[in-house]
C-alpha cells in the first residue's frame, strides 16, 4: 500500500558566507552597517537520503545566491576613513551631492562552482550546474485606452515525472525549491511571477522525472525564493558557471518619481535570489563557490538636450468677401447674414501642408481690412481662427444698410495663413549626457560535506571587508527618436556592455576610484569656482609634487576641464598619477581635510 502523503518541510538552507562588511558584530552601539549598499549571501543544501540510482555516482547540491540590490549613495559608498571635508566649497550643495541617491538600472551576477581541493584534469570531473532558476523573465505590454496589461513568462524545473501547464489570472512572484525524501525521492525547483496591481498571465511548465508511478511522498522539503519585478536572463546552464543579467522594466504608461531618463523607467531594488542545482562526482569532498555582483547606477538628474523637429514653412493668402442685403428706408427688409456661410470664409491647406499653430496669430493673421464703413459698423461676433490642422474659418454676423444714403454693407478682408510641411525636414533629436557609476561586490566560500551537512571554514572577525569598487563611465548618445521610450535601447545597450567589461579583465574598463575622484565630482567642483580661481596657474600651488612638472603650465580651470582619460593622454600619466594630480588640485581649491 502506498505510503501516506505528509506535508513538506522547509529546506534547511545553511548560510556558508555573507558580505562581511554588512554584518553587525558590535552589540548595543546604535550603529549599523551601510544601508544603501549591495550585499551577497551564499547558502547550500545537500540531499543525502534515497538518491536514485540514475545519478551514476554523482552528488547533488542546491546552491542559493541571495543578492540584496540597492542604489548607490556616495556618503555610504567609500568605507571608513575616506571622507574628505571641503570647507572652501558651498556646504549645502556638497551635502546634496554626497547624499544624492543613484538608482540602480542594471545588475550582472556571475556565479562559478569549483571543486574543493585539487582541480581534476578532466572537465567531466568538474562540478556542473544542471539547471537554475530564474532562467528568464520577459514582459510584454499591450496598451489600451483604459490602461495596460502586462504578460510575463517564466519556467520551472521539477525532477519527478509528468508534464503540466497552468495559466493564472493572478500569480505570485517566487521560486520554490525542494527535495523529497522517502521512497519517491526527488528534487524540485518551481517558479512563478505575479502582478498584484493588474491582471496578468503566467506561462508555467514543469518537467518531472520520478522513480515509480505508484510511490507516494512520505516527507519532503520546500523553500520560497524572492523575485524582483524586472527583466532577467540567465546563461550557461550545463557548465560550472552561470551568469544572470537584470535590466529595468521598459518605458511604461505609469508615472514614477525617478526623473533620470524617461517617465516610467524603473529602478532595480530589493532582494533577488537564485537557486542552482549542482552535480559533482561522489568522490569530491565539497565545493568552492564564488559570486560577483556588478550594479550600474545613474544620478537623479541627467542632462537632456532636446532639439525639436524642423519643417519646411510657407505662407498662403486668401480673401473673404461677404455682402449683406440692405434697405433703402428705415431698415425695412434689411438682412443679417453669417460670414461662415460664404465659401470665401473657409480656407483649406493644400495636400502635404498643415497650419503652423506655433506661428504668429496661432497660424493665421489678418493683413488688410477693405470693408465698407457700413460693414465695419454692423459687424458682430467677428472671429478668425484655426478649426483644425488644415482649416481656417472666418465667422461673424453682418447686417445690411438701413438707408439708401448709406454705403452697401460689404465685408472684405485679407488674411495670411502660416503653414508647415506635414513631413519633418529634420527629425527631432535629444542628446543625453551623464556619468554612470558601477559598483562591484565579490564573495567566495568553500565547504566540505560532512554527513550531508555543508561545513565552511572558520572566518575570524577582523578580516578586512570586501569594499565596493566604483568605476565611472561617461555616456553620451543621441537616440534616433524624440520619444522618452527611444532612450531605452541605447541605455540598456551601454549598461550591458559596461557591466560585462567591468566584470572581466579581457576588455577595456575604467579604473576603480573613490567618488571624490570621479569626473562627476570634478565637474561639481568646477561649477563652484570663480573666474579668478580658474585662472590661477598650477605653478603657484606649493603642494603640487615635482613629478607633475608638465602640468605646471596649465591653470586650475584648464586642468579641471579635462576628464581623467584626456588628462592621462595629454600629460602622459598613469591612472594613479592622473588621479593624484587632480585630487591635489581639488583639495587645494576646496581646502580639504581628512
Amino acid at each position: 500500500m502506498p505510503d501516506p502523503i505528509t506535508p513538506e518541510l522547509s529546506i534547511p538552507w545553511k548560510v556558508i558566507a555573507a558580505s562581511q562588511d554588512m554584518m553587525d558584530v558590535t552589540y548595543n552601539n546604535d550603529a549599523y552597517p551601510y544601508i544603501w549598499r549591495s550585499s551577497l549571501a551564499l547558502s547550500v543544501f545537500e540531499p543525502s537520503e534515497n538518491l536514485p540510482a540514475g545519478l551514476c555516482n554523482q552528488k547533488l547540491a542546491f546552491v542559493k545566491v541571495t543578492c540584496s540590490i540597492t542604489g548607490y549613495q556616495p556618503r555610504e559608498g567609500e568605507g571608513e576613513g575616506t571622507q574628505v571635508v571641503f570647507p572652501n566649497l558651498p556646504q549645502e550643495e556638497l551635502e546634496r551631492v554626497f547624499t544624492e541617491y543613484w538608482g540602480c538600472y542594471g545588475v550582472l551576477l556571475n556565479v562559478a562552482i569549483l571543486p574543493l581541493g585539487p582541480h581534476p584534469p578532466n572537465f567531466r570531473d568538474y562540478p556542473h550546474i544542471l539547471d537554475f532558476l530564474p532562467k528568464s523573465r520577459e514582459l510584454v505590454r499591450p496598451v489600451t485606452s483604459t490602461g495596460e496589461v502586462l504578460t510575463a513568462s517564466t519556467s520551472s524545473l521539477k525532477l519527478d515525472s509528468g508534464l503540466t501547464t497552468t495559466q493564472k489570472d493572478e500569480t505570485q512572484v517566487g521560486i520554490k525549491g525542494g527535495y523529497a525524501a522517502g521512497q519517491s525521492g526527488g528534487w524540485n525547483v518551481e517558479g512563478n511571477i505575479q502582478h498584484t496591481w493588474g491582471s496578468s498571465t503566467e506561462a508555467k511548465s514543469e518537467t518531472e522525472v520520478g522513480g515509480g508511478a505508484e510511490r507516494r511522498l512520505t516527507s519532503g522539503y520546500s523553500t520560497s525564493v524572492d523575485h524582483l519585478y524586472s527583466l532577467l536572463t540567465g546563461y550557461h546552464a550545463g557548465t560550472n558557471r552561470a551568469a544572470f543579467i537584470m535590466l529595468p522594466r521598459p518605458f511604461l504608461e505609469e508615472p514614477t518619481d525617478r526623473r533620470t531618463f524617461a517617465l516610467g523607467l524603473r529602478v532595480i531594488e530589493g532582494v533577488q535570489e537564485f537557486v542552482l542545482v549542482v552535480s559533482r562526482p561522489a568522490t569530491m569532498r565539497g565545493l568552492c563557490i564564488e559570486a560577483s555582483l556588478d550594479t550600474a547606477h545613474f544620478p537623479e538628474q541627467v542632462a537632456h538636450d532636446r532639439q525639436p523637429a524642423q519643417y519646411e514653412t510657407r505662407d498662403a493668402s486668401f480673401t473673404t468677401i461677404v455682402f449683406a442685403p440692405g434697405s433703402v428706408f428705415a431698415g425695412w427688409g434689411t438682412q443679417t447674414v453669417r460670414l461662415e456661410d460664404s465659401p470665401s470664409a473657409t480656407f483649406h491647406t493644400p495636400d502635404g501642408w498643415v497650419i503652423d499653430r506655433f506661428a504668429p496669430g496661432g497660424g493665421v493673421e489678418e493683413t488688410a481690412n477693405r470693408s465698407s464703413t457700413t460693414a465695419n459698423v454692423s459687424l458682430q461676433a467677428y472671429h478668425v481662427g484655426v478649426v483644425d490642422d488644415r482649416t481656417v474659418r472666418v465667422t461673424g454676423q453682418l447686417r445690411g444698410r438701413n438707408w439708401a444714403t448709406d454705403a452697401e454693407s460689404i465685408f472684405t478682408r485679407d488674411y495670411v495663413v502660416h503653414m508647415r510641411s506635414e513631413a519633418e525636414s529634420v527629425a527631432a533629436t535629444q542628446h543625453v549626457s551623464t556619468s554612470m557609476l558601477t559598483t562591484s561586490r565579490h564573495l567566495s566560500a568553500c565547504y566540505e560535506s560532512r554527513d550531508g551537512c555543508p561545513e565552511p571554514p572558520e572566518l575570524l572577525l577582523g578580516v578586512p571587508p570586501d569594499l565596493q569598487h566604483v568605476r565611472e563611465t561617461h555616456l553620451s548618445f543621441t537616440p534616433l527618436g524624440s520619444r522618452p521610450g527611444d532612450l531605452y535601447g541605447p541605455i540598456m545597450g551601454r549598461i550591458k556592455s559596461t557591466l560585462v567589461a567591468n566584470a572581466s579583465d579581457r576588455g577595456p574598463r575604467s579604473p576603480a576610484v573613490l567618488f571624490t575622484e570621479t569626473d562627476y565630482f570634478k565637474d561639481v567642483v568646477l561649477k563652484f569656482l570663480s573666474t579668478g580661481q580658474k585662472n590661477v596657474p598650477l605653478s603657484t600651488i606649493e603642494s603640487l609634487p615635482e613629478k607633475f612638472g608638465r602640468a605646471r603650465q596649465l591653470s586650475i580651470g584648464a586642468l579641471l576641464d579635462k576628464d581623467l582619460t584626456a588628462l592621462r593622454g595629454e600629460l602622459g600619466l598613469s591612472v594613479e598619477d592622473a588621479i593624484e594630480l587632480r585630487q591635489t588640485i581639488i583639495k587645494h581649491v576646496g581646502g580639504a581635510q581628512k
